[in-house]
């Protein structure tokens, strides 16, 4: 009795076996890529708690040059693609990305995104940056 016992289970495994061999194998749904949208109370709290990252401003430079957040560096939206591996070689890198109102900060984090940025942080627009700015 023990032997058919053991022949027993033996045949269920290979059949459990055979079943998985036949099943075919789900795809993995692929993750969007994507960033992080925050408001500028947390970017600030963001740049006031962390010791490196880099903030991003994606205006022209004109409207840089009239005012903009202390220590941003300028990379004009339609100019993200081109001179965004150069400047931010990291693409680790916590970035954290503006404009004026929202609008072209949007686009160029999911430029970054895009070109493999994994930590990109959107908080909009200088006009609704409650803090002091550079002029």
């Amino acid at each position: 009795m023990v032997g058919q016992e053991i022949e027993a289970e033996e045949v269920e495994e290979l059949r459990l076996e055979e079943e998985e061999l036949e099943q075919p194998e789900l795809e993995q749904p692929e993750l969007e890529n994507t960033f992080q949208q925050i408001s500028a109370t947390e970017a600030k709290e963001i740049m006031d708690g962390n010791d490196f990252f880099i903030l991003l401003d994606v205006r022209e430079q004109e409207e840089f040059e009239e005012g903009h957040i202390e220590d941003a560096i300028l990379i004009p939206v339609n100019q993200i693609t081109e001179l965004a591996p150069d400047l931010i070689p990291d693409k680790g890198t916590l970035i954290l990305v503006y404009c004026r109102s929202g609008r072209r900060s949007l686009d160029a984090s999911q430029q970054l995104v895009d070109l493999g940025y994994t930590r990109v942080v959107e908080f909009g627009g200088i006009i609704d940056w409650p803090y002091e700015i550079v002029r």
